[in-house]
């Protein structure tokens, strides 16, 4: 922080400057608060007198109104405002309440009536109190004129004025006088006393500072000024150099005391530290150069007193911390180098495991893809295997159905053979019939002798026609029987037919299910296959990633060997205490 940064007499100064300003502007404020109280004092006195005066004329005015029927005093009374402002230095006035603004209104309206003017008369006519303050740079004064609170306001007469007509009652504040003086000047005159005051006082604070600060200066900061002198060159190991302020029995005095005894402290602590100071670099330096040498058996010996003890201690302490870490490295080099062969040995050995198991996988992919391309044309061949049984049986079927109509075709015939034979044995009925009745015709054309010849004729040849109708009917009944007999031979092989097609259809139904399931069996199998192909492809990616791997093994395996090597021969550089120089170990020069 910028205080703090600040020198012990700038920080004191400041001080003493805040605390002349305080003092300046408080003897200000209270000056200005002085001389304000003095003028509103004077002013209100001023006001009050100007209010007895006036209400001293009034009480004149209400005793001359017994004798005065013209109200002659009334008209001085009004017009005493006027001259009294010509000589008056401010101005007075008079405002009426509201019942009497009113009043004289309506029964006088030739007369001004008169209105508080400002905000200080209406509170006046409210709380009937005096009221005198500063408004800016005026000083206000206003006094109530209370209904019998006078002698004059007490008098019948005035009573009767205010009481009936204006409704009014004793202690109402029937009117008040009001005065305002100006109080430029007077403000004016104050603020040149306060600024005079305050240069004044300005004047003398500021001779006040020169003052102290020099003061200051010789007793106090001057002297502190040496004093850091002397214990900066102190602290720079100057223990030559002269403390000032000796003689002084004060603060100052003791503090150059203290700082005398510190430099004789500090130059008999110096000396004491260049004589332990030889003694650790001979002892460390030596002991130093034996570890630079790799010698872990040194110690030291030499007596470190003070500060420096610890010294010792700590460096024989991390010597045999680094005499057995050196050996365990060394040992565990020797441990690490025989792991690390066989680590290099084995991932030999597995990297060649996984270069031949790679190329078996690599084949074993290669056979089932073929397998896979084998399986996926039969699938391809049992699919349009299927396709055909499901043609085949989708025909056989339709032959089916072609039987079947012609079998009901037969039957048809059939029906309609056995009807043709009944119509054929009407026939013969109807011709046997007709040779009946020309054998009648015949009998009775007999017996009519010549006049029947020609029937007779007649008879004959209807006779003839209905044997050849028999005949013929015969015949056709012969011929419909033998072709009833073909149409039942007929419609019995076609039945059987339908049958063998029906057995041809249900073989192929089965076959086609057949077909379908070996097709789907090869599909699946194709799938399968696919996905073992799939999951060999992986493993042959695996496998092949694993070689990879096995050689970076190999690879950071060597170099780990090649490390432990390396290590083993920076820890032999080093004499381990009680063993001599370290050895490499026999793992590493078999795999070296």
């Amino acid at each position: 922080m910028p205080w703090i940064k600040a020198s012990l007499e700038r920080q004191f100064m400041v001080i003493i400057a805040a605390g002349l300003a305080i003092a300046a502007i408080c003897v200000a404020i209270l000056t200005w608060w002085t001389e304000t109280q003095a003028i509103e004092t004077r002013l209100q006195s001023l006001s009050s007198n100007e209010m007895q005066s006036l209400d001293a004329l009034v009480n004149s005015a209400m005793l001359a109104r017994l004798s005065d029927s013209n109200n002659v005093s009334l008209t001085v009374f009004n017009g005493w405002f006027g001259q009294r402002n010509a000589d008056y230095p401010g101005k007075l006035w008079s405002a009426w309440n509201g019942p009497m603004t009113s009043y004289v209104a309506q029964s006088e309206p030739q007369t001004a009536v008169k209105r508080p003017r400002d905000a200080i008369d209406a509170e006046v006519l409210r709380t009937g109190k005096p009221v005198g303050r500063f408004v800016g740079d005026t000083y206000r004064f206003s006094t109530p004129v209370i209904l019998g609170g006078t002698v004059a306001t007490s008098r019948q007469e005035c009573f009767a004025c205010h009481a009936a007509p204006m409704h009014q009652a004793k202690g109402d504040v029937i009117a008040v006088f009001s005065s305002s003086l100006s109080a430029k000047k007077d403000f004016a005159e104050r603020d040149r006393k306060v600024l005079l005051l305050l240069a004044l006082v300005a004047a003398f604070s500021l001779a006040l500072l020169v003052a102290v600060r020099t003061t200051f200066r010789k007793v106090t900061a001057r002297p502190l000024e040496s004093m850091v002198a002397t214990m900066t060159g102190l602290a720079d190991g100057n223990t030559d150099c002269t403390v000032p302020a000796l003689d002084r029995e004060d603060e100052i005095g003791k503090l150059a005391q203290s700082m005398q005894t510190f430099q004789q402290q500090l130059a008999k602590a110096e000396r004491a530290k260049a004589e332990q100071t030889e003694i650790i670099i001979d002892s460390i330096g030596t002991g130093l150069a034996e570890l630079a040498k790799g010698n872990l058996g040194h110690r030291i010996s030499a007596e470190l007193t003070g500060p420096f003890g610890p010294l010792k201690d700590d460096f024989n302490t991390a010597a045999n911390r680094l005499n057995d870490a050196v050996r365990q490295v060394s040992g565990s080099s020797a441990r690490i180098a025989e792991g690390t062969g066989e680590i290099a040995k084995a991932a030999d050995d597995l990297s060649r495991r996984t270069e031949q198991q790679a190329a078996n996988l690599e084949e074993t992919a290669a056979a089932l893809e073929q397998i896979t391309a084998t399986v996926k044309t039969t699938a391809g061949n049992a699919r349009d295997a299927s396709r055909s049984a499901a043609d085949a049986q989708a025909a056989a079927e339709h032959g089916g159905e072609v039987v079947e109509t012609a079998i009901a075709a037969m039957d048809a015939i059939a029906q309609s053979s056995k009807k043709i034979t009944d119509i054929t044995g009407v026939i013969d009925e109807i011709a046997f019939q007709t040779n009946l009745l020309a054998l009648n015709a015949g009998v009775e054309a007999a017996r009519a002798g010549e006049a029947g010849k020609g029937f007779a004729v007649v008879a004959s040849e209807v006779r003839a026609l209905a044997q050849r109708s028999g005949d013929a009917a015969k015949q056709i009944k012969t011929l419909i029987h033998t072709s009833g007999e073909h149409v039942e031979g007929g419609v019995r092989l076609v039945g059987e037919s339908g049958k063998a097609l029906q057995r041809i259809v249900d073989h192929v139904h089965r076959i086609n299910a057949l077909v379908t399931e070996m097709a789907q069996a090869a599909e699946q199998q194709s799938s399968g296959i696919q996905q073992v192909n799939s999951a060999v492809g992986q493993m042959d990616q695996v496998t092949q990633q694993n070689a990879a791997m096995v050689e970076e093994t190999t690879a950071a395996s060597r170099a780990l060997v090649d490390e432990t090597k390396e290590l083993s021969d920076l820890v032999a550089f080093f004499t381990v205490e009680g063993s001599g120089p370290a050895k490499q170990p026999a793992a590493l020069r078999r795999i070296a």
